[in-house]
């Protein structure tokens, strides 16, 4: 057989394997993030975004090393929809399902209702800014 191009039925058990566990790695992996809340926003993460007024573009150029930051453009940018859902949801122009729907998006990005409340807080501070 060697040379053929063909595997034994030991080889093909090996390649077996080791696709399962790749695959039950990726499942973990997955279910990590979806079940243990991480990665989740934090203060900090709405600090950062509060610093530079919900500006990424500052942001992005005055942090100075994007690969050890807290915080990735996907963070800000949930942030930053949280921030304009949650200002149309308190404007009395949302319907139920985009509030439910909001909500259900802050309660699967945060780890604890203090932190939520944060998110709120934010969003209130920053809409009225921008009405302003």
């Amino acid at each position: 057989m060697a040379g053929t191009g063909t595997q034994g039925p030991h080889k093909r058990l090996i390649i077996a394997e080791k696709f399962l566990l790749c695959v039950s790695c990726i499942m973990l992996c997955v279910f990590v993030t979806k079940y243990t809340g991480f990665p989740m926003l934090t203060r900090r993460m709405l600090g950062i975004f509060e610093e530079f007024d919900g500006d990424i573009d500052g942001w992005t150029r005055m942090h100075r090393d994007p690969d050890n930051s807290i915080m990735t453009a996907e963070d800000w940018s949930l942030i930053d929809r949280l921030v304009m859902n949650l200002g149309i949801a308190e404007s009395g122009l949302a319907s139920p399902e985009f509030r439910a729907e909001t909500e259900k998006i802050l309660r699967e990005n945060t780890a604890d209702e203090t932190t939520r409340e944060a998110v709120r807080d934010l969003a209130a501070r920053l809409n009225r800014k921008s009405r302003s």
